[in-house]
């Protein structure tokens, strides 16, 4: 195997959970106003 510097479990991953946060934060809403505007459209347009 080549010869390398890298260690297992060394990187820093602050940022990619950092962005992972805001990536579940924006599905989380997203979805709860899909679902909303669905409900919205259930009762109004029958």
């Amino acid at each position: 195997m080549a010869d390398t510097e890298y260690q297992r479990g060394s990187m820093d991953i602050s940022e990619h959970r950092e962005m992972w946060e805001i990536f579940i934060s924006i599905t989380k809403w997203s979805s709860a106003g899909i679902i909303l505007v669905l409900a919205l459209m259930a009762i109004f347009l029958t």
